[in-house]
């Protein structure tokens, strides 16, 4: 037995180990490697762009990235998170009555710029649910209080 290999190149006996040559299929009529580029249309002058090289949107058309309306983002998310701590801490009745009041005024602003078209409308919900929850939290404080108020001169 040999240690050489048979590619099929015709030569069985001499043992060489090189491997046929490479024949490419023909598929019809292919254009041959690295043909030209067709030419290109348009001007072929290589000037420098119109308005001096810098983009401009046509008019009424915004470009990319354009400037976007402030937010009241913030503004309604302090309100929701105020709101949300008036309710968590209602059993402290008196940082719960300051954080409705001040969720309450703050989530007002929002929705107030927000309606008159001053800002963007992003954070609408968050300030109606600040208000919400400010309302409840200030609705269970003020009950508290008058709990408070009403047994502070009882006798047990």
């Amino acid at each position: 037995m040999s240690n050489t290999w048979d590619f099929g190149s015709g030569d069985k006996g001499t043992g060489a180990n090189e491997p046929p040559a490479a024949q490419t299929p023909s598929f019809g009529n292919q254009p041959p490697p690295y043909a030209q580029q067709p030419a290109s249309y348009g001007p072929t002058s290589a000037g420098p762009p119109p308005n001096g090289g810098q983009w401009r949107p046509t008019p009424g058309q915004q470009g990319y990235g354009g400037p976007k309306p402030p937010s009241a983002q913030g503004l309604s998310i302090a309100s929701m998170v105020l709101g949300i701590v008036s309710l968590v801490m209602f059993c402290f009745w008196p940082i719960a009555l300051i954080c409705a009041i001040i969720g309450l005024s703050l989530g007002g602003v929002a929705i107030s710029k927000i309606n008159s078209g001053s800002v963007s409308a992003d954070g609408k919900g968050m300030a109606i649910a600040g208000v919400t929850c400010s309302l409840i939290g200030l609705a269970i404080s003020v009950v508290l209080l008058i709990v408070v108020v009403a047994n502070s001169g009882s006798n047990y």
